[in-house]
């Protein structure tokens, strides 16, 4: 599949506030050391909490769809995944990965796009990089160089990207997952 664009960044999708609300609950819920389902657990340090807030879901997932449409990715969306909030605090990391799983969910259904909003910006380091794997090069996209808060980034959930390490401060986001059926 080839894509003209491989993320999309939106400015202003969350207020200050609405992010400010979204940190309390996350930290509300109790963080836990991130973990990996499959794959190397060096290449992950961070904590996360789960949040199931409806409304939120809804307005990120409406941004998403919006999003899908504007860039022609035109995939088929059905629902969102519970959202999870990150912390990461000082050297924490997520190395190259994918979010994309091998195999369907049980209702048949598979991540297509993901996305990650800026709840904070008093941090340095811990840029978010996308990359398209090219056997000539590997074209490495720094996405956020001064991170607004509320600003969302969405790309396809089989795009490589990683978190890297942060080098002041804390970075916390707020992560999700878009599901639809598998391509055929």
């Amino acid at each position: 599949m080839f894509l003209q664009e491989v993320f999309k960044l939106s400015h202003n999708v969350l207020s200050k506030e609405q992010c400010n609300n979204i940190i309390d609950l996350g930290l509300a819920e109790g963080l836990q050391t991130a973990d990996i389902d499959s794959g190397n657990s060096k290449n992950r340090s961070s904590k996360v909490s789960w949040i199931k807030d409806e409304k939120i879901s809804r307005l990120l997932f409406s941004e998403v769809a919006l999003v899908n449409k504007t860039m022609n990715w035109n995939f088929g969306l059905e629902r969102s995944e519970p959202l999870q909030f990150s912390q990461y605090n000082l050297d924490d990391h997520y190395n190259w990965h994918i979010d994309s799983h091998f195999d369907p969910y049980a209702d048949g259904l598979i991540r297509k796009l993901s996305f990650s909003v800026i709840l904070n910006t008093d941090f340095t380091g811990g840029e978010l990089e996308i990359t398209v794997p090219n056997p000539k090069n590997i074209n490495t996209t720094v996405v956020y160089d001064k991170p607004k808060v509320g600003d969302v980034i969405t790309f396809p959930s089989h795009i490589w990207h990683k978190v890297s390490p942060v080098k002041s401060g804390v970075r916390m986001s707020l992560v999700g997952w878009v599901l639809g059926r598998p391509f055929v």
